[in-house]
């Protein structure tokens, strides 16, 4: 009430010059005029004095409204005197304080969804690697190939969920050789049976990068399975490393299968996107190999691109920075 009070004492201020300049107003035109305007130019000037601390307390109040809401931390507007602009201080804390909870409810949420997948991923994983390794013991078939789709499918929803529901990735030490060896190892006896030749080339030099492993090497995973799935028999796959001056690093994965079109490559990382090849190579796949490597590079501040290779297939390098020791 205290403020409504002082903006009515402003206008009174205001009109009370205006109301005496009218009553003791002359009978010619010119007169009456000039006494208008001099009540009126002195009521202005004296509720600009009255109002002046009042707008000045607003602009503070927005300014702290703003940094309050840029800062994203549980930082609170300081509320001074008890009128109604320190009530409107009190409301935007409040609004303030149930908006943070409510996301810190969303995140907690998203955790226990993330921690629910990855927990379940992990326990199909275990029965699927001892029933791929039992099918391995009795020699390449049709078995074999779908427990590899099936973990591929279950590795690549796990990272989607990662990438949907963490704002940044893991920031850990990681053996960017160990990681890509590994998926060169796993990836060997698919394309074996599906008369693709895998090679790699891997300097001896260890190169550690900062980021989430599982992710890095999902991704790795998925460049180097749609290089042996859309290849043709007889062709050929190399898995390379290269250093990319003093604080960089490109792995580089080359196939000469079909390739694709020119108005296809844009799009290759497209969500659900599928070349006309890819549908014929492999039908009812998803479309989100590609995908998830650009959003796990991208998470990572990696770079992944895309060209049509020399040998006729796909050309796709993720370049990066190393770790400083």
């Amino acid at each position: 009430m205290k403020l409504r009070a002082r903006l009515a004492a402003a206008l009174v201020v205001v009109a009370a010059p205006i109301l005496i300049g009218v009553s003791a107003l002359p009978e010619p035109l010119l007169g009456r005029t000039a006494a208008l305007g001099l009540g009126f130019g002195l009521g202005v000037a004296a509720a600009l004095g009255v109002a002046g601390p009042i707008f000045a307390r607003i602009r503070r109040l927005a300014a702290a409204a703003r940094d309050a809401a840029e800062s994203g931390h549980r930082r609170e507007i300081e509320v001074r005197g008890d009128d109604e602009l320190a009530e409107l201080a009190h409301t935007l804390n409040a609004v303030g304080r149930a908006v943070r909870d409510h996301v810190a409810l969303s995140e907690r949420r998203n955790a226990a969804l993330r921690d629910i997948l990855v927990d379940a991923t992990h326990d199909v994983m275990l029965p699927l690697t001892a029933l791929h390794g039992h099918l391995g013991d009795l020699g390449p078939g049709a078995a074999i190939a779908e427990v590899h789709h099936i973990a591929g499918l279950l590795r690549n929803l796990a990272a989607a969920a990662a990438l949907a529901t963490e704002a940044a990735p893991a920031r850990v030490a990681i053996d960017l050789n160990a990681v890509l060896l590994r998926v060169v190892v796993r990836a060997t006896a698919p394309a074996r049976k599906a008369g693709v030749e895998l090679v790699s080339a891997v300097p001896e030099a260890t190169v550690w990068v900062e980021g989430d492993a599982l992710l890095i090497e999902q991704a790795l995973v998925n460049v180097i399975d749609n290089a042996v799935a859309y290849n043709h028999r007889g062709g050929h796959v190399a898995v390379v490393r290269v250093r990319r001056g003093h604080e960089g690093f490109a792995l580089r994965v080359e196939d000469d299968g079909p390739g694709v079109t020119p108005d296809e490559l844009p799009r290759l990382t497209e969500r659900y996107f599928r070349g006309a090849h890819g549908e014929q190579a492999r039908p009812g796949g998803r479309g989100l190999g590609l995908h998830i490597a650009a959003r796990v590079a991208e998470a990572h501040g990696f770079a992944l691109e895309l060209a049509r290779g020399p040998y006729g297939g796909l050309c796709v390098e993720l370049r990066g920075r190393r770790r400083r020791a």
